[in-house]
């Protein structure tokens, strides 16, 4: 009789940009090496931060190596039978369904994701919310604000210099093009779309 499988443990690294959360990702698989685990790491191929396959944080620029990935499915598609860890940074670039491939992994290996819990709006990033919803342990980071010092929650978009208009892109990479920069914000300095704004206020009235 085969042997029952039963859904092993995901664990999300989440918070703003620069919260440290790739590095406690890499000190994931550095454990995981340790203990003699099969791990395998996986980074979306539209982080274009980095050309080669490697998963690198922004303290001291430690990196592990890591395959590009498009989708869940080349995660599944690459996934080794003897793997027992699951790496995979910057989850918030992967597709809405992609909680769906994690339940498939969860069946064979833990899994331990980092990522943007909100996008440049405000607003839950790309497949995050239901991941955070599945985890058994979530880590949830702030920063120092780059405006005022405080304590960061928020990423914020500038685009010449001036906060993204909410009609952008919810995709738009970190030094993919020159004049999108990113911050991190506290509450006080986080400036959302005025569109989203104005929403809001609308239906406060309503």
């Amino acid at each position: 009789m085969p042997a029952k499988k039963y859904r092993h443990l995901l664990t999300v690294h989440t918070g703003p940009m620069k919260a440290a959360k790739t590095l406690h990702l890499i000190q994931a698989y550095l454990h995981a090496q340790a203990s003699r685990r099969t791990v395998q790491a996986f980074r979306p191929s539209v982080d274009t931060r980095h050309a080669d396959p490697i998963i690198c944080t922004r303290f001291g620029n430690v990196c592990i190596p890591a395959s590009l990935v498009g989708s869940g499915a080349d995660i599944l598609a690459a996934l080794k039978p003897e793997t027992t860890l699951v790496l995979v940074d910057e989850v918030q670039f992967l597709e809405s369904g992609f909680p769906a491939t994690i339940r498939e992994v969860l069946m064979q290996a833990d899994v331990v994701v980092s990522g943007l819990d909100l996008d440049f709006r405000g607003l839950p990033f790309g497949p995050m919310a239901e991941l955070l919803a599945m985890a058994d342990t979530v880590h949830k980071y702030t920063t120092v604000c780059d405006a005022c010092g405080g304590l960061a929650r928020f990423s914020q978009r500038l685009i010449d210099g001036k906060p993204s208009r909410g009609e952008e892109k919810e995709v738009l990479p970190e030094g993919k093009q020159e004049n999108v920069s990113y911050e991190a914000r506290c509450h006080k300095c986080f400036q959302p779309p005025r569109s989203l704004t104005v929403t809001k206020q609308r239906r406060m009235k309503g």
